[in-house]
């Protein structure tokens, strides 16, 4: 087959597509116009109910995915004892069984942090002194570089967010 059989084989199968779609747009708007026309014959209390049922629905649409957001099935411990000499830090564990990914750590709305990811049951370690200073809309600033001890962590990420109180463990065989 050379380049103009191609060419004439495509162009025909273009016309039929062409075809096709031109009879199922026909019979989409007639079947519209026929719906269109059964609802304006309808009660008007009925015309109401049906227009106010479909508000009801496109607005829980809208709202559910903005209100729920899932709970992340994470705890935290801050250690600020240093026995170590390794400094403030706060242990964090996915206690789900799915993997988090993109997680912002941010303590008291003023520090942040970013992971990757944590999987499934793993906990990370992260020294407060490497925390960033939060700026508008999670954006990160320079780094804290000193230790600081916090109240609250936040942890966001796409399958989920979670806040929790920071229980401060001061003893190591606690």
């Amino acid at each position: 087959m050379d380049k103009e059989e191609l060419k004439d084989k495509l162009l025909d199968l273009w016309e039929s597509v062409k075809e096709v779609a031109e009879k199922v747009w026909e019979e989409t708007v007639d079947r519209a116009y026929d719906l269109w026309d059964s609802f304006k014959r309808l009660d008007k209390r009925i015309q109401i109910a049906i227009i106010a049922g479909l508000g009801l629905i496109v607005l829980l649409a809208i709202l559910i995915p903005i209100i729920y957001t899932p709970k992340l099935d994470i705890i935290a411990v801050q250690n600020t004892a240093g026995l170590l000499g390794e400094g403030n830090y706060i242990t964090v564990k996915n206690n789900s069984r799915k993997n988090l990914t993109d997680i912002n750590l941010i303590v008291d709305d003023k520090y942040i942090y970013y992971l990757e990811k944590l999987g499934a049951g793993d906990q990370v370690k992260v020294l407060n002194r490497e925390f960033y200073y939060r700026q508008e809309n999670n954006q990160f600033g320079d780094v804290v570089g000193k230790d600081f001890v916090g109240e609250k962590l936040k942890v966001i990420s796409p399958q989920g967010e979670a806040e929790l109180m920071l229980v401060e463990k001061k003893r190591w065989f606690r």
